[in-house]
């Protein structure tokens, strides 16, 4: 680890650079999850009805704040690799309030039967299954009811990272 520079970048060196690679890498995918999960239309809506306004408005504001030392956003800085020690502090706390809207827009857990076994899933997962067997959501939809529009939304969000307990 180099020292920091003049804006507090952290400097890892070489050896570094090839350590943080993978998380990097983990980090800037699911962020750009995230950004279009933010940007999806209706979004607002659906997470009102979820009741995690707060947790939204947290993650709208870090993704779309600027830098100080330069007109790039967060969410910019996090896909171009600058990460100070502030803002991987902040990625954290993101990464955290997006596992509460996950958490508190994934609804009531459905039964489906396959080969005789009963499973439960979540209705994202029903999605899932359904767009893997072919289904279209509009068809999907009439299983899901009031869940479609949620869990549609949270099938974007697919990095491991989201689902972590941090809380």
């Amino acid at each position: 680890m180099k020292a920091p520079d003049e804006s507090r970048e952290i400097r890892p060196g070489t050896e570094g650079i090839v350590a943080f690679g993978p998380v990097n890498k983990t980090i800037r995918v699911a962020f750009d999850e995230l950004q279009e999960f933010i940007t999806t239309p209706g979004i607002e809506e659906v997470i009102n009805n979820s009741g995690a306004s707060q947790e939204y408005n947290q993650i709208v504001s870090f993704m779309n704040r600027a830098g100080r030392s330069s007109d790039k956003t967060n969410y910019e800085l996090i896909q171009s690799g600058e990460i100070n020690s502030e803002r991987f502090s902040d990625i954290m706390k993101t990464i955290t309030a997006t596992s509460k809207i996950i958490k508190s827009m994934q609804g009531k857990m459905m039964n489906i039967k396959v080969n005789d076994k009963s499973y439960k899933v979540t209705p994202t997962n029903m999605l899932k299954i359904s767009r893997l067997l072919g289904i279209s959501d509009g068809e999907a939809s009439n299983e899901l009811g009031d869940a479609t529009s949620a869990a549609a939304s949270l099938t974007i969000l697919n990095s491991p990272v989201f689902q972590t307990r941090m809380f």
